[in-house]
């Protein structure tokens, strides 16, 4: 597995769709889906799965300048994460064959029945997260290992947000980790956050996702001065984030198709445009709902 090499592994999906349950806000049925876009079979043993800090790419005018963040944003050599959760197994414990999406979920059960709710159910996700003995543990999906992340929300895991770059990187990123590590500021809150450099050699994917333009115009934050930093990320990376996640839409942000191989396999767009990439779609139609 080479990192750059055109077809590797893809972030083919993400849901980040936060419902309404007994007037509570619930946000525990997000997940990512990945394909194997190469091909030979792909081991996922060892690989991260990382995103960069929440709302980073905003500032409040007169407040928290983007220049702040602007040295990391602008790094085409790099992704600087904040929170990145390991694959597990031990080499070849893992294979995902070509062609195939495998879905990592925050957690891995049936949510339409534990909720009543609309919701997908994730019982046969084959990754999630577990945060403590709190946290609900199906035997058959396998625990994603946290390398700099905490139990997140609730202590079930980290809910997936808007103003996020999303990648899967090669684990030898994790060897610098030590020594290439800096402080990033939420620019809507003034949080500090310790983030991680994924170089660009390792990395096999990254997608950039953001909340539609007219959602953000309408925040109150926006009304008392809060804007949106660009470039949003550098163009090796992102030329333009999907602004489509929308965490009050019942869908999720799926990458278009442009078709099948020979052999059958879908071929997915892969333009490192995710405003062109990505399409709002009804979610696991390509895995757990096939």
């Amino acid at each position: 597995l080479v990192a750059s090499r055109r077809g590797s592994l893809v972030i083919s999906e993400v849901y980040g769709h936060t419902a309404i349950v007994a007037n509570m806000s619930y946000g525990w049925a997000h997940y990512y889906e990945i394909q194997n876009a190469s091909d030979t079979t792909i081991y996922l043993d060892g690989l991260l799965l990382f995103r960069d800090p929440p709302n980073y790419r905003e500032a409040f005018m007169g407040g928290i300048p983007c220049s702040v963040n602007e040295p990391m944003r602008s790094d085409s050599t790099a992704v600087w994460a904040h929170r990145i959760l390991r694959f597990p197994g031990s080499g070849r414990e893992f294979p995902l064959t070509v062609g195939a999406f495998s879905v990592i979920a925050l957690d891995a059960l049936n949510h339409r029945v534990a909720t009543g709710a609309d919701l997908p159910d994730l019982s046969q996700a084959r990754f999630e997260e577990f945060g403590t003995d709190a946290d609900i543990d199906n035997a058959f999906a396998a625990n994603m290992i946290r390398i700099t992340a905490s139990s997140g929300l609730a202590t079930r895991g980290s809910a997936i947000g808007s103003g996020n770059m999303i990648g899967i990187a090669l684990g030898i990123a994790r060897d610098t980790f030590g020594l290439q590590r800096a402080t990033a500021t939420n620019g809507a809150q003034n949080t500090q956050f310790s983030v991680w450099r994924i170089p660009r050699e390792a990395i096999l994917d990254v997608a950039g996702f953001d909340m539609p333009t007219a959602k953000f115009m309408s925040l109150g934050a926006y009304q008392a001065g809060l804007r949106q930093c660009l470039p949003w990320a550098p163009s090796v990376f992102e030329r333009a984030p999907s602004l489509l996640l929308d965490i009050d839409l019942d869908r999720a942000l799926r990458r278009r198709s442009i078709g099948r191989s020979a052999s059958g396999v879908e071929i997915l767009q892969r333009t490192r445009t995710g405003a062109r990439d990505f399409e709002v779609a009804p979610p696991l139609r390509r895995s757990l709902d096939k």
